[in-house]
């Protein structure tokens, strides 16, 4: 599975089997492998399901079961990232407010990773305290401690910033900032 936008793919999600969440939805696709291009996706409409046979509930248990087995999470630091994505040509920086990227092993549609079972727990226990999630992309959340941010309302005019100045239109997740917490135990939208 991945995640989209609701409101944004609201007449969209009226062709495909898609469960709410918070803001978004979870929508479902196959994962090719090794083909002629590269890897690829293919969206799972309603008619698939019909000619399946089966339902929504059917398809999030095997997605669900498949996605974090096939796509395995992955947490680094936003050094690591960028150096990783530079090729090691990217010098690391250890100042700064520590930001992490959490995403799948592929780095395809890696937002859904805070859907996977426990991954969110095992956040806070690396932090050892509560975070906030911005949605950089389908491709990735950005993870940052809440100690280490000032004022949380500028994160929401960061990330609305960032999704229309850095993101491509069709990869944009959110504008919303997520927050997950010790004591409640489960992702959250801050309003501002």
């Amino acid at each position: 599975y991945k995640l989209v936008h609701y409101e944004k793919n609201r007449e969209q999600l009226q062709e495909i089997p898609h469960l709410p969440f918070l803001d978004l939805a979870v929508v479902f696709y196959c994962l090719l492998t090794d083909t002629p291009v590269g890897n690829a996706t293919v969206l799972i409409h309603n008619s698939h399901l019909e000619l399946w046979r089966r339902n929504t509930a059917w398809l999030y248990e095997a997605a669900k079961e498949n996605t974090q087995r096939l796509l395995p999470e992955c947490l680094v630091s936003m050094e690591e990232m960028l150096c990783e994505l530079s090729g090691g040509q990217q010098a690391t920086e250890g100042a700064g407010v520590p930001m992490y990227v959490l995403t799948n092993s592929r780095k395809s549609f890696g937002a859904a990773c805070l859907l996977y079972e426990g991954v969110l727990g095992k956040c806070l226990e690396r932090f050892g305290e509560n975070y906030y999630l911005l949605p950089s992309s389908v491709h990735e959340m950005i993870l940052l401690p809440a100690s280490a941010v000032g004022d949380s309302r500028e994160l929401c005019a960061l990330v609305r910033e960032m999704n229309q100045t850095q993101v491509r239109e069709t990869e944009v997740l959110s504008d919303s900032v997520y927050y997950y917490s010790r004591e409640n135990r489960r992702l959250e939208i801050i309003d501002f």
